[in-house]
């Protein structure tokens, strides 16, 4: 029995990755099925099929670009899975398109603006398979991601207590926006878990599970979720992809100590910069799309909190180097940085 057990691992570790771009081709192709059935106006109650296709006719169904992206992000992550054995990054960046293709598809519903050709939509057969297919495409590449990840007990700990402390620290706020978001310090722990676990980790660990653990607690749809939480916890990722630049070689030197902490500040403000820009994209986004604001009101509206929380996560961050630095010397995390 354990034999088996040992051949079945083997297997899907050697050729799982096809099995998931196999998937992923499965679920695009079914997009071009009935997707959602769309009753028209006066047609007692007739249905009109939305599908993939409708997307690219000129007059498609409200929103149709979502499908687009959540159909073009399907087709990279099939492809950029295959080439896993080549580079882990290459890895790393499939799990997120589909897990962005997802989301997104799984939104299609939510999003499809009535209008006064419309009166109702409903879920086809093609979006139950489809989103099936997919699903198990994403959760296969999630499951070869950690069967191939050396993580210890202590890092799961770690980023479980660091996820925790986020959560407290967003309960303790300095300013309120009007209707949602507020001045806090919740992205300092996310910043140290993708400084510490590298970028999978940020975006698994702080887009996936705070993300879906804040979404909860705030209150709001799930339309809400790829763009405030997924994309905007998930931005905490940039960070982990400067972690070989931040914690560079020459803080292992003590001559060249002071060079080391120049080099490692100065890249850490450039990621932490472009984490905040990217959190405030993503709930940019949010506001014109879920809640239907003009792209002015939602930069201005946005640009009241994201950047000052940004920024007080960032200082906190940078004042913390040297400890940072120090506890990975210590406790030196296992888990390659690039996966």
């Amino acid at each position: 029995m354990e034999n088996q057990e040992n051949k079945f691992v083997s297997f899907t570790q050697k050729y799982g990755h096809y099995i998931v771009s196999a998937l992923a081709f499965i679920a695009l192709g079914l997009m071009f099925a009935p997707l959602l059935g769309v009753g028209l106006v006066g047609n007692d109650g007739r249905l009109a099929y939305v599908t993939l296709a409708n997307a690219f006719t000129k007059d498609g169904p409200h929103y149709s670009w979502f499908m687009i992206v959540a159909a073009s992000l399907t087709l990279i992550g099939g492809v950029l899975v295959l080439f896993k054995n080549k580079n882990k990054t290459v890895s790393a960046l499939s799990i997120l398109a589909l897990i962005i293709a997802l989301v997104f598809f799984a939104l299609i519903k939510k999003v499809f603006k009535l209008d006064e050709r419309y009166e109702s939509v409903d879920i086809a057969v093609g979006f139950i398979v489809s989103i099936a297919f997919l699903s198990l495409a994403t959760l296969l590449s999630l499951t070869l991601f950690y069967s191939v990840e050396k993580m210890t007990v202590r890092d799961i700990a770690e980023e479980g207590m660091l996820i925790a402390l986020a959560f407290v620290l967003n309960l303790i706020t300095f300013f309120k926006a009007p209707t949602g978001g507020s001045v806090n310090l919740q992205m300092l722990p996310l910043f140290i878990l993708a400084l510490r676990h590298g970028p999978t980790h940020g975006l698994i660990s702080a887009g996936i599970v705070y993300g879906l653990i804040s979404m909860a607690t705030d209150g709001y749809t799930f339309a809400c979720y790829p763009f405030d939480y997924l994309i905007g916890f998930g931005s905490v990722a940039i960070i982990g992809a400067f972690k070989p630049l931040i914690l560079n070689k020459y803080l292992d030197e003590s001559e060249t100590l002071t060079k080391g902490y120049v080099i490692g500040e100065s890249f850490l403000f450039l990621a932490g910069t472009l984490a905040t820009f990217v959190r405030f994209v993503g709930s940019t986004l949010s506001s014109i799309i879920v809640w239907e604001y003009s792209f002015k009101a939602a930069a201005l509206y946005n640009s009241i909190y994201i950047p000052v929380s940004g920024a007080l996560a960032l200082l906190s961050t940078m004042l913390l180097l040297p400890a940072i630095v120090q506890l990975n010397k210590r406790f030196p995390v296992t888990h390659s940085y690039l996966l």
